[in-house]
């Protein structure tokens, strides 16, 4: 009998330190096509999903590697971290950009950062989308037909400027390939890549607040600003450039 409660009690701690250790599932967005009504994806041999609309989603175990096919296709596979991210199922390109929150508190000043002048820009179609600022250094045709010439040979059609040429060693990559802004407003992404990990704060479809509530000090006296990020697909960004002439300046390729 004793042998017996000893055995119970091992195989119950067991299942205790197995059920512990199970992590959550990540949900993942499923990017399909407008024209598409559904798509039918197997993930890992077993497990099938039917799309309904542009936007569906899936949760998989992170950490693994993971395996789908896409309406009887040959076997995908991508790895999924704890992050989650978008399975762009038919290479749809995005843009990711700033949401920025200032404090509304007259009470307090602005903090004003040194000013550095770093341009970027990105291609959508035939399209240079810049931030308004920088209009009047656009007007230099010979700067703009350096930037046309560059930017098209980039994978993913982003371009920076450095404040030197050691810069993008520096920074270990690619500007144009990697996962992060890298303190400029929007970026384009997801040229060719199947699963684009989660980098962004707020996804595709979700409603982003107009106002949110950060903790702060008592005593500060200076206004503070939060920085979020927002995706959206980069047709929609360039619509949303072209109605927002404030905030960006729009040179079409074409005329050059």
């Amino acid at each position: 009998m004793k042998n017996s409660l000893i055995l119970k009690f091992a195989i119950l701690s067991l299942s205790f330190v197995i059920i512990s250790c199970k992590r959550e599932q990540v949900g993942i967005k499923i990017i399909g096509k407008e024209d598409v009504v559904s798509d039918t994806l197997i993930f890992n041999s077993k497990d099938t999903i039917i799309t309904h609309g542009v936007i569906d989603s899936v949760f998989l175990s992170p950490y693994q590697k993971h395996t789908f096919t896409l309406n009887g296709s040959e076997p995908t596979a991508f790895n999924l971290r704890e992050k989650g991210g978008i399975l762009n199922i038919y290479n749809t390109e995005f843009v990711v950009y700033n949401v920025r929150y200032d404090e509304d508190d007259p009470n307090n000043e602005k903090y004003e950062n040194a000013e550095i002048n770093l341009m970027s820009c990105v291609m959508i179609d035939s399209f240079l989308i810049f931030e308004k600022k920088f209009e009047n250094q656009l007007k230099d045709p010979n700067e703009l037909r350096k930037i046309i010439t560059e930017i098209s040979g980039k994978k993913n059609g982003n371009y920076k400027t450095y404040y030197d040429e050691r810069q993008e060693l520096i920074e270990g990559g690619d500007y144009d390939t990697l996962n992060t802004l890298d303190g400029f407003e929007f970026k384009k992404i997801g040229k060719d890549k199947i699963f684009i990990e989660k980098f962004w704060d707020y996804d595709m479809n979700d409603n982003i607040p107009e106002e949110i509530t950060v903790r702060t000090r008592k005593d500060h006296t200076t206004r503070q600003e939060k920085i979020l990020k927002a995706i959206i697909s980069d047709k929609d960004f360039l619509a949303n450039a072209k109605i927002w002439k404030n905030k960006f300046y729009i040179v079409d390729i074409r005329d050059y």
